[in-house]
């Protein structure tokens, strides 16, 4: 009896394998893929085994049976998307595969396993690359076991300054607790820095520009070891003008100690100025105004060489009238035409019109028919220059 019900349980088992097997292979071809003879046989030569030994057997499916057969327990999708069941599959086994990332990805993880065995938390099916972290699930560990500090980072713990995940930048260094260390040990100074130790003078750690420096501390030393003067300043020391440390603006010169050089060697002369040796004139070094020039210096040369006569000035020379080196209006004017001609009394502008006293004009009382008449018949048709034939003013004689 225990014969025959072994032999009633393989015949069902067998026929089984084989309405399964071509199932698949209608399967297969419906898809376009031709069933593998030969693993459909290997696969019915597995359930024909001796009695007592068919528990356990591999089962080998044919290629591209991943296509066709569910496997909704653990969708191929994305980079899982494989027709080969072996790939995962190994001899044929199939019950109790692990379906942990780590089964197959243990040689891809870069963070050792530090990060559990859940890869799904950051990665998803379609590429390692493509993955979202949450810093919140590392717990208490340290930036430092994944990111790599920069070179002469302060060894402090990360998190004491790096509050944002999304930003390395955004951070917030608290200086107080650096102790005794200087500015120095962290930040490089500028070029030819003063060499003192920087807390000496920065107090701020906001802004390295909010400084106190006392001048006391350096000694001997002279500004222009720390300062560049400007172009062509003064070549002494400068402390010899400089004594307020605040201001370079503040300075007091002593002239006296430039020698026998000229005010032309550090002062620049406005435009058009006289040619001579400045300290003929300057002799007040506070006030290039209080000067004195000695106008007999100038030779034959005229006032206009220098000074600019005002608006409408007679266009003579300036010796003419004016011989009073100290006082421009100090002049003599010799007015050749009578200024009372034409009962004018001095006024200029009976003659010269418009201010211009360069010009003058005769016909503001000399005009008419009679006028006109009274020349054409001496002959003189030309009336431009009355004082051709007029230099005094009066009727030439006939």
């Amino acid at each position: 009896m225990k014969r025959i019900l072994l032999f009633l349980s393989g015949f069902i088992i067998f026929s089984l394998t084989v309405l399964w097997a071509l199932s698949l292979s209608r399967q297969m071809e419906n898809a376009g893929q031709t069933a593998d003879t030969d693993q459909i046989a290997a696969l019915l030569q597995a359930v024909n085994t001796p009695e007592g030994s068919m528990t356990g057997q591999p089962v080998i499916f044919p290629p591209g049976a991943g296509t066709v057969v569910g496997h909704s327990y653990f969708p191929l999708t994305g980079g899982h998307a494989l027709n080969d069941c072996a790939a995962c599959h190994a001899d044929g086994r199939y019950q109790g595969t692990d379906s942990t990332c780590l089964t197959c990805h243990a040689a891809d993880d870069a963070h050792n396993g530090e990060n559990g065995t859940d890869c799904a938390t950051c990665h998803i099916p379609t590429t390692w690359q493509d993955a979202t972290f949450d810093h919140a699930t590392i717990g208490a560990r340290d930036c430092a076991d994944c990111h790599t500090p920069p070179p002469d980072h302060y060894p402090a713990p990360c998190a004491a300054c790096h509050l944002d995940t999304t930003n390395f930048q955004n951070v917030l260094f608290d200086h107080s607790q650096i102790g005794n260390q200087d500015c120095a040990d962290c930040h490089t100074p500028p070029p030819d820095h003063y060499p003192a130790p920087c807390a000496t003078c920065h107090l701020d750690t906001t802004s390295f520009t909010n400084v106190n420096f006392d001048h006391s501390v350096v000694a001997g030393q002279d500004c222009d070891a720390c300062h560049t003067p400007p172009p062509n300043h003064f070549v002494g020391a400068c402390s010899s003008c400089h004594l307020d440390t605040t201001n370079f603006q503040n300075a007091i010169f002593d002239h006296s100690t430039i020698g026998t050089q000229d005010c032309a060697n550090c002062h620049t002369p406005p435009p058009n100025h006289y040619q001579g040796v400045c300290r003929n004139c300057h002799t007040d070094t506070t006030n290039f105004r209080n000067a004195f020039f000695d106008h007999s210096i100038i030779g034959t040369q005229d006032c206009a060489n220098c000074h600019t006569p005002p608006p409408n000035h007679f266009p003579g020379t300036c010796r003419n009238c004016h011989s009073d080196t100290s006082n421009f209006r100090n002049a003599t004017f010799n007015h050749t035409f009578p200024l009372n001609h034409g009962n004018a009394n001095g006024q200029c502008t009976a003659c010269h019109t418009n201010s211009d006293y360069g010009s003058y004009t005769c016909t503001n009382c000399h005009n008419g028919r009679e006028f006109e008449d009274e020349h054409r018949e001496e002959g003189i048709t030309d009336l431009s220059n009355c004082l051709t034939c007029h230099p005094d003013g009066r009727e030439a004689d006939d």
